[in-house]
């Protein structure tokens, strides 16, 4: 069993994300009563999980769906899809994220080192 949790991100009062994050109930039981302001702040106060380290996969969702009218894009235009897997310190799977982005509020970053 796993707790879905729907995040929805805004910038000055606009939408422009909504996430579904799925936890496994045997990873953080008693999740469902849990005051969450912050989640990664319940994980490490009341679980004494860090999220160490995440695999991120982007694609573009061009689709029409739910979240479409959610965020209120046209259904001809993209969302930037968003797939994460967090894990902890010990490499144990936290959570799995599912999210999409309105890409029209967003620019990115990405540094790559040797």
């Amino acid at each position: 069993r796993a707790y879905r949790l729907i995040r929805r991100r805004s910038l000055n009062d606009k939408l422009i994300a909504v996430e579904y994050a799925y936890l496994s109930e045997e990873v953080v039981p008693g999740l469902d009563r849990c005051s969450l302001e912050s989640l990664y702040k319940t994980l490490h106060k009341k679980y004494q999980i860090k999220v160490y380290w995440a695999q991120q996969y982007f694609s573009f969702h061009s689709k029409k769906s739910p979240e479409h009218e959610i965020l209120g894009v046209p259904p001809e235009e993209p969302l930037l899809h968003l797939k994460r897997i967090s894990f902890s310190e010990k490499n144990n799977p936290i959570e799995f994220v599912d999210g999409y982005y309105d890409i029209r509020h967003f620019e990115f970053y990405l540094e790559i080192q040797h």
